[in-house]
Order: structure tokens, then C-alpha cells, then sequence
């Protein structure tokens, strides 16, 4: 076989390895994000979240959070409205 020949077939065949090697790599990731991704519905269901509705849920728990917020907000607004009230009365 010509050496220039030769030479080619080398370079295919190692670009052929990294190429396999490439996609071994990636494919390990995949498995492990599909693993991940198995784990982390788990835990949602765990706690009694829908995977799929997540986002929704995730809405529903700002929106209470918001609300619980404006609610400490006025108890606050409250109670400085009474502290000035009995500082004034001193």
C-alpha cells in the first residue's frame, strides 16, 4: 500500500476512535441527565407535585407568597400605626 495511502487510512481510523469516543462520552451523559431527570420527578411526587404541572405549581406558590407578603406587610403597617400612636399619647 502507498505510503501517502497509508497514511490516510491511519488518519480515518483515528478520527473514526475519537469520533466513537465522542459519542461514548455523550452518551454517558445523556444516561446519567435521564437518570437525573427520573430522581428529581421522584422527589417532586414525593412531595406531592405533579413533574408535568410544575409550572403551575410554581405560580400558585408566588402568588401565595405575594399574599402572605402584603398580609406581614399590613401587620407591620399595623403596628407602627399603634407605636406612634402610644408614643404620642407619652
Amino acid at each position: 500500500m502507498p505510503e501517502d495511502l497509508r497514511k490516510k487510512l491511519g488518519d480515518a481510523v483515528a478520527h473514526r476512535d475519537n469520533l466513537a469516543a465522542s459519542i461514548q462520552r455523550i452518551q454517558g451523559r445523556l444516561d446519567k441527565a435521564r437518570s437525573d431527570k427520573v430522581a428529581l420527578e421522584q422527589q417532586c411526587r414525593d412531595k406531592n407535585i405533579e413533574p408535568d404541572k410544575l409550572p403551575e405549581t410554581i405560580t400558585a406558590l408566588e402568588t401565595r407568597l405575594a399574599k402572605e407578603i402584603e398580609a406581614i406587610e399590613s401587620q407591620n403597617q399595623q403596628a407602627e400605626t399603634e407605636l406612634q400612636r402610644f408614643e404620642g399619647e407619652n
